[in-house]
Protein backbone atom coordinates (compact mmCIF):
# COMPACT_ATOMS: atom_id res chain seq x y z
CA UNK A 1 0.00 0.00 0.00
CA UNK A 2 1.19 3.51 -0.65
CA UNK A 3 0.68 6.85 0.96
CA UNK A 4 1.40 10.19 -0.62
CA UNK A 5 1.43 12.23 2.53
CA UNK A 6 1.52 10.24 5.72
CA UNK A 7 4.60 8.27 6.70
CA UNK A 8 2.44 6.24 9.11
CA UNK A 9 1.37 4.02 6.22
CA UNK A 10 4.91 3.10 5.34
CA UNK A 11 4.31 0.05 7.54
CA UNK A 12 1.25 -0.97 5.55
CA UNK A 13 1.35 -4.13 3.43
CA UNK A 14 -1.07 -5.83 1.06
CA UNK A 15 -3.21 -8.79 2.10
CA UNK A 16 -5.57 -11.01 0.17
CA UNK A 17 -7.67 -11.58 3.31
CA UNK A 18 -9.36 -9.28 5.82
CA UNK A 19 -7.50 -6.21 7.04
CA UNK A 20 -5.35 -6.64 10.10
CA UNK A 21 -3.48 -4.37 12.48
CA UNK A 22 -0.71 -5.59 14.77
CA UNK A 23 -0.16 -3.65 17.96
CA UNK A 24 3.25 -3.18 19.51
CA UNK A 25 2.16 -5.39 22.40
CA UNK A 26 1.72 -8.25 19.91
CA UNK A 27 -2.08 -8.19 19.77
CA UNK A 28 -3.62 -8.79 16.32
CA UNK A 29 -7.05 -7.41 15.33
CA UNK A 30 -8.80 -8.39 12.10
CA UNK A 31 -11.61 -6.52 10.39
CA UNK A 32 -11.81 -3.49 8.07
CA UNK A 33 -9.45 -0.56 8.60
CA UNK A 34 -11.56 2.60 8.47
CA UNK A 35 -8.94 5.18 9.39
CA UNK A 36 -5.15 5.31 9.15
CA UNK A 37 -3.28 8.56 9.68
CA UNK A 38 -0.51 10.04 11.82
CA UNK A 39 -2.76 10.28 14.88
CA UNK A 40 -4.77 7.06 15.00
CA UNK A 41 -5.77 3.82 13.33
CA UNK A 42 -9.36 2.55 13.48
CA UNK A 43 -10.60 -0.90 12.56
CA UNK A 44 -14.17 -2.18 12.39
CA UNK A 45 -14.13 -5.58 14.08
CA UNK A 46 -17.55 -7.21 14.33
CA UNK A 47 -20.33 -4.85 15.40
CA UNK A 48 -17.98 -2.27 16.90
CA UNK A 49 -15.05 -0.08 15.87
CA UNK A 50 -11.76 0.07 17.75
CA UNK A 51 -9.38 3.05 17.63
CA UNK A 52 -5.73 2.97 18.66
CA UNK A 53 -3.11 5.73 18.88
CA UNK A 54 -0.77 5.55 15.90
CA UNK A 55 2.14 5.13 18.31
CA UNK A 56 0.63 1.85 19.54
CA UNK A 57 0.47 0.25 16.06
CA UNK A 58 3.36 -1.88 14.79
CA UNK A 59 2.02 -2.68 11.31
CA UNK A 60 -1.11 -2.83 9.12
CA UNK A 61 -2.23 -5.26 6.42
CA UNK A 62 -4.92 -4.14 4.00
CA UNK A 63 -6.88 -6.04 1.35
CA UNK A 64 -5.93 -4.39 -1.96
CA UNK A 65 -7.54 -5.37 -5.31
CA UNK A 66 -5.19 -6.19 -8.21
CA UNK A 67 -6.44 -3.21 -10.23
CA UNK A 68 -5.65 -0.90 -7.34
CA UNK A 69 -2.12 -2.28 -7.08
CA UNK A 70 -1.59 -1.72 -10.83
CA UNK A 71 -2.82 1.86 -10.48
CA UNK A 72 -0.41 2.46 -7.60
CA UNK A 73 2.48 1.10 -9.66
CA UNK A 74 1.57 3.39 -12.59
CA UNK A 75 1.49 6.35 -10.21
CA UNK A 76 4.93 5.48 -8.82
CA UNK A 77 6.28 5.38 -12.41
CA UNK A 78 4.92 8.86 -13.04
CA UNK A 79 2.53 7.53 -15.71
CA UNK A 80 -0.34 9.78 -14.72
CA UNK A 81 -2.63 9.06 -17.67
CA UNK A 82 -2.47 5.34 -16.88
CA UNK A 83 -2.90 6.11 -13.17
CA UNK A 84 -6.22 7.83 -13.81
CA UNK A 85 -7.45 5.03 -16.04
CA UNK A 86 -6.51 2.27 -13.58
CA UNK A 87 -7.80 3.98 -10.44
CA UNK A 88 -11.10 4.63 -12.16
CA UNK A 89 -11.25 0.92 -12.94
CA UNK A 90 -10.08 -0.16 -9.48
CA UNK A 91 -12.86 1.69 -7.69
CA UNK A 92 -15.35 -0.65 -9.35
CA UNK A 93 -13.89 -3.48 -7.26
CA UNK A 94 -13.64 -1.95 -3.81
CA UNK A 95 -15.54 0.33 -1.48
CA UNK A 96 -12.86 0.04 1.18
CA UNK A 97 -12.99 3.39 3.07
CA UNK A 98 -9.24 3.95 3.34
CA UNK A 99 -8.37 2.67 -0.14
CA UNK A 100 -11.04 4.92 -1.65
CA UNK A 101 -9.47 7.92 0.08
CA UNK A 102 -6.03 6.98 -1.22
CA UNK A 103 -7.40 6.56 -4.73
CA UNK A 104 -9.02 10.00 -4.64
CA UNK A 105 -5.80 11.54 -3.39
CA UNK A 106 -3.68 9.86 -6.06
CA UNK A 107 -6.14 10.90 -8.76
CA UNK A 108 -5.99 14.49 -7.50
CA UNK A 109 -2.22 14.50 -7.88
CA UNK A 110 -2.39 12.75 -11.26
CA UNK A 111 -4.80 15.39 -12.55
CA UNK A 112 -2.59 18.07 -10.98
CA UNK A 113 0.50 16.80 -12.78
CA UNK A 114 -1.48 16.49 -16.03
CA UNK A 115 -2.39 20.18 -15.90
CA UNK A 116 -6.08 19.50 -15.23
CA UNK A 117 -6.64 21.87 -12.32
CA UNK A 118 -10.42 21.66 -12.37
CA UNK A 119 -10.54 17.88 -12.23
CA UNK A 120 -7.83 17.80 -9.55
CA UNK A 121 -9.82 20.11 -7.34
CA UNK A 122 -13.06 18.20 -7.88
CA UNK A 123 -11.38 15.01 -6.68
CA UNK A 124 -10.02 16.88 -3.67
CA UNK A 125 -13.48 18.28 -2.95
CA UNK A 126 -14.80 14.72 -2.56
CA UNK A 127 -12.08 14.17 0.06
CA UNK A 128 -13.35 17.19 1.95
CA UNK A 129 -16.87 15.78 1.92
CA UNK A 130 -15.80 12.34 3.15
CA UNK A 131 -12.90 13.23 5.45
CA UNK A 132 -12.26 16.94 6.16
CA UNK A 133 -9.35 16.24 8.52
CA UNK A 134 -7.56 14.17 5.89
CA UNK A 135 -8.20 16.75 3.19
CA UNK A 136 -6.49 19.39 5.32
CA UNK A 137 -3.17 17.60 4.88
CA UNK A 138 -3.63 16.81 1.21
CA UNK A 139 -4.24 20.48 0.43
CA UNK A 140 -0.45 20.95 0.49
CA UNK A 141 -0.39 19.31 -2.95
CA UNK A 142 -2.41 22.18 -4.38
CA UNK A 143 -0.92 25.01 -2.39
CA UNK A 144 2.64 24.10 -3.36
CA UNK A 145 1.73 23.95 -7.06
CA UNK A 146 -0.72 26.87 -7.14
CA UNK A 147 1.73 29.47 -8.41
CA UNK A 148 1.73 27.91 -11.86
CA UNK A 149 -1.97 28.78 -12.32
CA UNK A 150 -4.15 31.86 -12.23
CA UNK A 151 -7.42 32.73 -10.48
CA UNK A 152 -9.30 30.16 -12.58
CA UNK A 153 -7.68 27.54 -10.30
CA UNK A 154 -9.87 28.63 -7.39
CA UNK A 155 -12.86 29.13 -9.69
CA UNK A 156 -12.74 25.41 -10.47
CA UNK A 157 -13.34 24.65 -6.80
CA UNK A 158 -16.09 27.25 -6.53
CA UNK A 159 -17.88 25.48 -9.38
CA UNK A 160 -18.25 22.37 -7.20
CA UNK A 161 -20.65 24.31 -4.99
CA UNK A 162 -18.21 24.31 -2.08
CA UNK A 163 -19.95 24.88 1.21
CA UNK A 164 -17.77 23.29 3.89
CA UNK A 165 -15.40 25.48 5.87
CA UNK A 166 -12.33 23.69 4.50
CA UNK A 167 -13.35 24.35 0.90
CA UNK A 168 -14.07 28.00 1.62
CA UNK A 169 -10.62 28.34 3.18
CA UNK A 170 -9.11 26.59 0.15
CA UNK A 171 -10.76 29.06 -2.23
CA UNK A 172 -9.39 31.98 -0.19
CA UNK A 173 -5.90 30.44 -0.15
CA UNK A 174 -5.80 29.70 -3.87
CA UNK A 175 -7.06 33.14 -4.80
CA UNK A 176 -4.38 34.56 -2.49
CA UNK A 177 -1.69 32.62 -4.36
CA UNK A 178 -3.02 34.07 -7.62
CA UNK A 179 -2.72 37.53 -6.03
CA UNK A 180 0.89 36.82 -5.01
CA UNK A 181 1.69 35.68 -8.54
CA UNK A 182 0.13 38.86 -9.93
CA UNK A 183 1.94 41.00 -7.32
CA UNK A 184 -1.39 42.21 -5.99
CA UNK A 185 0.08 42.58 -2.52
CA UNK A 186 -2.91 44.29 -0.88
CA UNK A 187 -5.28 41.46 -1.82
CA UNK A 188 -2.77 38.84 -0.71
CA UNK A 189 -2.29 40.55 2.67
CA UNK A 190 -6.05 40.75 3.13
CA UNK A 191 -6.33 37.03 2.41
CA UNK A 192 -3.56 36.13 4.88
CA UNK A 193 -5.37 38.06 7.62
CA UNK A 194 -8.62 36.27 6.80
CA UNK A 195 -6.93 32.86 6.83
CA UNK A 196 -5.24 33.50 10.17
CA UNK A 197 -8.68 34.24 11.64
CA UNK A 198 -10.20 31.19 9.92
CA UNK A 199 -11.75 28.42 12.02
CA UNK A 200 -10.07 25.61 10.07
CA UNK A 201 -6.55 24.21 10.44
CA UNK A 202 -6.31 24.27 6.64
CA UNK A 203 -6.81 28.03 6.56
CA UNK A 204 -4.45 28.83 9.43
CA UNK A 205 -1.71 26.59 8.03
CA UNK A 206 -2.06 27.91 4.47
CA UNK A 207 -1.63 31.46 5.79
CA UNK A 208 1.96 30.64 6.75
CA UNK A 209 2.94 29.50 3.27
CA UNK A 210 1.20 32.43 1.56
CA UNK A 211 2.75 34.94 3.97
CA UNK A 212 6.20 33.53 3.17
CA UNK A 213 5.63 33.86 -0.56
CA UNK A 214 4.19 37.36 -0.05
CA UNK A 215 7.17 38.64 1.97
CA UNK A 216 9.71 37.09 -0.40
CA UNK A 217 7.94 38.68 -3.35
CA UNK A 218 8.12 42.04 -1.59
CA UNK A 219 11.78 41.64 -0.68
CA UNK A 220 11.04 41.44 3.07
CA UNK A 221 13.20 38.45 3.96
CA UNK A 222 14.23 39.70 7.40
CA UNK A 223 10.65 40.56 8.34
CA UNK A 224 9.55 37.10 7.19
CA UNK A 225 12.09 35.39 9.47
CA UNK A 226 11.41 37.61 12.49
CA UNK A 227 7.64 37.38 12.10
CA UNK A 228 7.72 33.58 11.84
CA UNK A 229 9.85 33.04 14.94
CA UNK A 230 7.54 35.29 16.96
CA UNK A 231 4.58 33.02 16.13
CA UNK A 232 6.24 29.63 15.69
CA UNK A 233 5.25 28.16 19.06
CA UNK A 234 1.57 28.91 18.49
CA UNK A 235 1.45 27.14 15.09
CA UNK A 236 0.51 23.57 14.23
CA UNK A 237 3.21 21.19 13.03
CA UNK A 238 2.08 21.75 9.42
CA UNK A 239 2.05 25.52 9.93
CA UNK A 240 5.60 25.45 11.31
CA UNK A 241 6.72 23.30 8.38
CA UNK A 242 5.31 25.87 5.94
CA UNK A 243 6.99 28.60 7.96
CA UNK A 244 10.41 26.94 7.96
CA UNK A 245 10.10 26.43 4.21
CA UNK A 246 9.63 30.18 3.86
CA UNK A 247 12.54 30.87 6.23
CA UNK A 248 14.71 28.60 4.09
CA UNK A 249 13.78 30.50 0.95
CA UNK A 250 14.50 33.80 2.70
CA UNK A 251 17.96 32.67 3.81
CA UNK A 252 18.63 31.28 0.34
CA UNK A 253 17.76 34.62 -1.22
CA UNK A 254 20.29 36.30 1.08
CA UNK A 255 22.97 33.71 0.15
CA UNK A 256 22.97 32.18 3.65
CA UNK A 257 23.22 28.64 2.32
CA UNK A 258 23.90 26.83 5.60
CA UNK A 259 20.98 28.46 7.39
CA UNK A 260 18.76 27.78 4.40
CA UNK A 261 19.76 24.12 4.43
CA UNK A 262 18.97 23.80 8.15
CA UNK A 263 15.54 25.36 7.62
CA UNK A 264 14.73 22.98 4.77
CA UNK A 265 15.85 20.01 6.86
CA UNK A 266 13.49 21.10 9.63
CA UNK A 267 10.62 20.98 7.14
CA UNK A 268 11.38 17.32 6.54
CA UNK A 269 11.63 16.61 10.26
CA UNK A 270 8.31 18.31 11.01
CA UNK A 271 6.29 16.93 8.10
CA UNK A 272 8.13 14.18 6.20
CA UNK A 273 4.82 12.84 4.95
CA UNK A 274 3.64 16.02 3.24
CA UNK A 275 4.86 14.99 -0.20
CA UNK A 276 4.62 18.38 -1.90
CA UNK A 277 6.12 20.40 0.94
CA UNK A 278 8.86 17.95 1.92
CA UNK A 279 9.69 17.40 -1.75
CA UNK A 280 10.09 21.11 -2.44
CA UNK A 281 12.31 21.47 0.64
CA UNK A 282 14.44 18.52 -0.48
CA UNK A 283 14.75 20.07 -3.92
CA UNK A 284 15.96 23.41 -2.58
CA UNK A 285 18.45 21.58 -0.37
CA UNK A 286 19.69 19.46 -3.26
CA UNK A 287 20.34 22.52 -5.41
CA UNK A 288 22.45 23.95 -2.57
CA UNK A 289 24.44 20.72 -2.31
CA UNK A 290 25.06 20.15 -6.03
CA UNK A 291 28.40 22.00 -6.18
CA UNK A 292 30.03 20.80 -2.96
CA UNK A 293 28.39 17.40 -2.49
CA UNK A 294 26.88 16.06 -5.72
CA UNK A 295 26.44 12.57 -4.24
CA UNK A 296 24.22 13.90 -1.45
CA UNK A 297 22.35 16.07 -3.96
CA UNK A 298 21.70 13.02 -6.14
CA UNK A 299 20.34 11.16 -3.11
CA UNK A 300 17.92 14.01 -2.41
CA UNK A 301 16.76 14.03 -6.03
CA UNK A 302 16.21 10.27 -5.91
CA UNK A 303 13.99 10.69 -2.85
CA UNK A 304 11.94 13.32 -4.66
CA UNK A 305 11.50 11.22 -7.80
CA UNK A 306 10.53 8.10 -5.84
CA UNK A 307 8.48 9.47 -2.95
CA UNK A 308 7.34 13.03 -3.67
CA UNK A 309 5.52 13.00 -7.00
CA UNK A 310 3.34 15.96 -6.04
CA UNK A 311 6.42 18.14 -5.50
CA UNK A 312 6.26 21.16 -7.82
CA UNK A 313 9.90 20.52 -8.82
CA UNK A 314 9.45 16.81 -9.61
CA UNK A 315 10.28 17.12 -13.33
CA UNK A 316 13.29 19.33 -12.62
CA UNK A 317 14.49 16.84 -9.99
CA UNK A 318 14.42 14.05 -12.60
CA UNK A 319 16.45 16.15 -15.03
CA UNK A 320 19.02 17.21 -12.43
CA UNK A 321 19.38 13.63 -11.22
CA UNK A 322 20.04 12.43 -14.77
CA UNK A 323 22.86 14.99 -15.14
CA UNK A 324 24.47 13.87 -11.88
CA UNK A 325 24.39 10.17 -12.69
Amino acid sequence: MFRLLLPSLALLTVSAQADQIVLKNGQRIKGTITRADDNAVSIKAGPGELTYPRSAVESMDMNEPTAFKSAREAFNRGDFARTLELFDESMKFTKHPVLMIHAKEAMSVAFLKSGQAGNALKEWATLVESNPAYATGTFADFLMNAETWDSSFAAALESTGATKAEMKAAITALNAMASVKGKNWAEAEKAVSALRADTTALGKDAAEYIQAKLFIGQGKSKQLIDDFYERAESLTSIGRAYGFYGVGLAHLGEQRREKAMLAFLRVGLLQPGLAALAGDALYEGAVILETDNPEAAANFYKQIVRNHLSCSHWEDAKKRLAKLQ
